[in-house]
């Protein structure tokens, strides 16, 4: 077999392997264009692709018997705490967003044990030289539905870092501006071990 033999049966190759996925191709795109013709006598709607889901954010308790998620209901985004044994929804706060004096916002929240969901809360204030934001804690026991609000006294405008838990004790360490502490101290977070039952 001479070189022009060899070259021209690998040319028929690849051709026959061009003409192969051109058949394919075509048959791709006559399969797409059936796809498209049956979208489009089932549109969906414009507005489906902005609407926001009604579940974001989603956190499994550490047992995995119960989920905190945000939901969307009248226009509002709120905290929600579902018990997947019982399929139970209870809703737990707003989440709206801080703009004027006396505001709040949750930016954050996480399960602490397998009862409590510690949200991160902002707070919008007046103090007279204009609007100041504080970052505080505050827990929600899923079993009694009570509001706890975490290491508040003494706390200055960030209270709200935590750096590590223990899911077992209920407990957690939280590094924390301080007002209780000499002026030297200012600026400089101190650490404090909490139970987010009390």
């Amino acid at each position: 077999m001479t070189f022009a033999q060899i070259a021209l049966r690998g040319t028929s190759a690849i051709a026959l392997g061009l003409a192969t996925v051109g058949l394919t191709a075509g048959a791709a795109n006559a399969q797409s264009a059936t796809q498209a013709s049956e979208t489009e006598s089932k549109r969906i709607p414009a507005g489906e692709f902005v609407k926001a889901p009604n579940m974001q954010t989603v956190r499994i308790s550490p047992d995995g018997n119960k989920i905190a998620y945000v939901a969307n209901q009248g226009g509002k985004k709120i905290l929600v705490v579902m018990d997947l044994r019982t399929n139970k929804v209870t809703p737990i706060l707003a989440a709206d967003d801080a703009r004027e004096s006396g505001d709040r916002t949750m930016r954050g929240y996480r399960w602490i044990g397998n009862s409590h969901v510690v949200a991160t809360i902002d707070s919008r204030e007046d103090l007279g030289g204009g609007l100041s934001d504080f970052r505080r804690l505050v827990a929600y026991d899923a079993e009694t539905r009570e509001a706890i609000p975490q290491a508040w006294r003494d706390a200055g405008g960030n209270a709200s870092q935590i750096l590590h838990i223990d899911h077992e004790k209920g407990k957690y360490l939280l590094q924390r501006d301080s007002t209780a502490v000499s002026t030297e101290r200012w600026g400089l977070p101190e650490i404090v071990e909490v139970d987010v039952s009390t």
